[in-house]
């Protein structure tokens, strides 16, 4: 329809819009004003299809020709470079601004994932070696880098003496003489057995740097071709001030504590129990101490009488003066046996006394009285005017008759001192008694001897089933002569003969006489110290003066060789160098300390070493063919004080039940303030 063209199109010549009839087509011009069609099309070809004209999208003022990106109104020439990965600027970089040191690293202040932590040296980003110990943090981890070798301890000027090495550093194993110092204490160790000194060779003190038990101050046993403790000497007398375990009475009370020693299962549980004997204790009344072995671990160097777990008192003077241990009445249970005595200075007569308490197989009260025991045998014997030391009476305990029920055997001899003594062996029978006797009566034997000493349970040498008894007569002088000393005499007795009494000189088997006042027969002990499983005898004789005056010696018998018309006494002995060193003055036999099968000897010899005193363990077959205790010596032990009569008592066995001999030293004279003998009692445990 006409009415909806354009008015551009209504406008144009009616020619234009009617078919070629209508309107001629002749050009009647020159030519020129002919409708160039071509000349049309390129002129209004140019002028529609440009669109190249500059336009600014993101209105920052800054067209397409020059905004590297126009849809950004933060990025355009001269914008701000921002560290974000684009360029801000348009400048075709990115980020220039943000790696100041060129390192090829972006500031980690200003920029997000920016690695670098001091843009502004070039020696400092992620990629660069760290400088350990220059407080300076080259390699952006956090830290400067003090320990290099990754032990966890730092170098430098901290305790890592080697930040190479992650084997060095305090704390760590030293390799001893590797020349290498890996725990850091200033040196290389040189104690290569780890015994706590150092290899001799290298300035320490060991003189075998190879074996842990070879140092000083270890013990040193003797005759064993060994230096142990690096003296330069095959032996050691070692110090009883030392000694791991050690009971005294209290400081500056005259106690006398050690004046006799037992070791004896009391409470029935199979481990050995420590007694001891002070008969001047709690102000003169006498203690017994009783340290039962199932505490041991509670032992210590310091102990009192007051530690005892199970202390004795008494209502009378002077309880403890010697001490035995058996049972008594064949129950299976251990009994305890202690002596008495008393000066009554009115009368002049001294009470002994022997007091029975009855083992139960379970431990005892912690405080005690002699009241509290079961039996009491007395014996009053008159003393001479003005004596002022009291006196006691030993004992010993011995099944003579093989009953199980065990006999005491006491002693009664005639002292210098005491007038009433009847140099008599008084047998009180086995069994149970309770109340209080006169030991007189209840004797089941009486053997009279001259100047009694001793009196020692033999092995069963008839084949009886019953013990045989050694008798000792330190005091005895010769019936033929007129001389004045006391050679002494070490008589052999048959249990049936024992049993039945009467005088030694009819009633031993045999007998072996003492020479010249040697005063053999003052104390002994049984064993088989030759090892052909037969028992033997050592014999004390506290006069024995051969090498020096009253220096001492040891007799060692065979009962069985006993002669029957008492010759002079033969066999080995070991004689004393001291003068009055009394070597013999106590003997117990050890058990196979030597491990040679056969066995070995504690005795005493309590004045020597300055009168320190001296307490040997001697090998028993090498005592056979010794002259002094050293040629036979496996260990020697040195008093810790003069006068103190270390060795006056001594017992054996095993307290701490780890398959080694203990052994147990009295000395009862010890005098911790130089004055008062409180006594002291050592116990040396082998097992350190």
């Amino acid at each position: 329809m006409r009415t909806n063209l354009s008015p551009s199109l209504a406008l144009l010549p009616l020619c234009l819009l009617l078919p070629p009839l209508g309107c001629s087509g002749k050009d009647t011009g020159s030519g020129d004003a002919d409708t160039d069609s071509d000349a049309d099309s390129d002129a209004d070809s140019d002028t529609d299809t440009d669109t190249d004209v500059p336009v600014d999208e993101d209105h920052d003022g800054y067209d397409s020709d020059v905004d590297c990106n126009d849809n950004n109104y933060q990025v355009y020439p001269g914008a701000p470079e921002a560290c974000n990965g684009v360029d801000d600027d348009c400048d075709e970089l990115t980020d220039e601004d943000f790696d100041a040191d060129a390192d090829g690293e972006m500031d980690a202040a200003a920029c997000d994932g920016g690695t670098d932590c001091n843009d502004a040296d070039g020696t400092i980003g992620t990629t660069l070696p760290e400088v350990p110990y220059d407080g300076i943090d080259q390699d952006c981890d956090g830290e400067d880098e003090t320990d290099v070798d990754g032990d966890f301890y730092a170098g430098g000027s901290g305790t890592d003496c080697d930040d190479t090495d992650p084997d060095v550093h305090p704390g760590a194993t030293e390799i001893a003489k590797d020349g290498v110092d890996q725990d850091c204490d200033g040196e290389d160790a040189i104690d290569g057995d780890g015994d706590g000194y150092g290899d001799a060779d290298l300035g320490g003190d060991d003189c075998d740097d190879l074996d842990p038990e070879v140092h000083p101050g270890v013990l040193d046993y003797w005759n064993d071709g060994l230096d142990t403790d690096c003296d330069g000497l095959d032996n050691n007398v070692a110090s009883l001030s030392s000694a791991s375990v050690a009971v005294s009475g209290a400081d500056g009370a005259q106690e006398l504590a050690g004046e006799d020693v037992a070791l004896c299962d009391l409470d029935g549980d199979t481990l050995l129990d420590l007694v001891v004997a002070a008969p001047f204790a709690d102000a003169y009344a006498g203690q017994v101490a009783i340290f039962y072995g199932a505490n041991r671990a509670d032992w210590t160097s310091t102990m009192t009488l007051a530690d005892a777990d199970t202390l004795i008192t008494s209502n009378s003077l002077f309880l403890g003066f010697e001490l035995g241990c058996a049972d008594l009445d064949g129950d299976g249970n251990n009994d305890l046996v202690t002596g008495r005595g008393e000066i009554h200075y009115s009368t002049y007569q001294t009470d002994f006394e022997l007091d029975i308490w009855y083992g139960t197989g379970s431990t005892w009260p912690a405080t005690m009285s002699e009241r509290d025991g079961d039996a009491v045998f007395e014996m009053s014997i008159g003393v001479q005017r003005n004596l002022t030391s009291v006196y006691g009476r030993n004992f010993t305990v011995v099944d003579l008759d093989g009953d199980g029920q065990w006999e005491i055997v006491l002693m009664n001899p005639v002292d210098a001192n005491l007038s009433g003594g009847d140099d008599s062996y008084y047998i009180l029978g086995g069994g149970r008694f309770t109340g209080t006797y006169q030991l007189a009566d209840v004797a089941i034997a009486t053997i009279t001897g001259e100047g009694i000493s001793t009196a020692v349970e033999l092995p069963d040498l008839d084949g009886d089933g019953a013990s045989e008894l050694f008798l000792g007569e330190s005091q005895h002088a010769p019936e033929d002569s007129a001389d004045t000393g006391y050679p002494g005499r070490a008589s052999f007795v048959n249990d049936d003969e024992a049993i039945a009494g009467g005088e030694l000189g009819s009633l031993a088997y045999g007998f072996w006489r003492g020479v010249g006042s040697e005063q053999l027969g003052f104390a002994g002990a049984t064993g088989d110290f030759d090892g052909d499983g037969l028992g033997d005898l050592a014999v004390g004789a506290l006069g024995e003066s051969t090498n020096a005056l009253f220096a001492g010696g040891l007799y060692l018998f065979a009962p069985a060789d006993a002669a029957p018309d008492g010759s002079s006494a033969s066999g080995a002995v070991v004689l004393g160098s001291t003068a009055s060193g009394y070597l013999g003055y106590a003997v117990s036999t050890a058990g196979d300390v030597s491990g040679d099968g056969a066995d070995d000897l504690l005795v005493s010899e309590p004045q020597a070493d300055s009168t320190n005193g001296r307490v040997w363990l001697l090998d028993g077959a090498a005592a056979l063919g010794s002259s002094v205790p050293d040629d036979s010596a496996i260990l020697a032990w040195t008093g810790e004080a003069a006068a103190s009569l270390t060795g006056n008592a001594l017992a054996v066995g095993d307290l701490d039940d780890d398959g080694l001999v203990d052994y147990v030293i009295g000395a009862y004279a010890y005098a911790s303030d130089g004055t008062n003998a409180n006594g002291k009692v050592y116990v040396v445990l082998s097992g350190g």
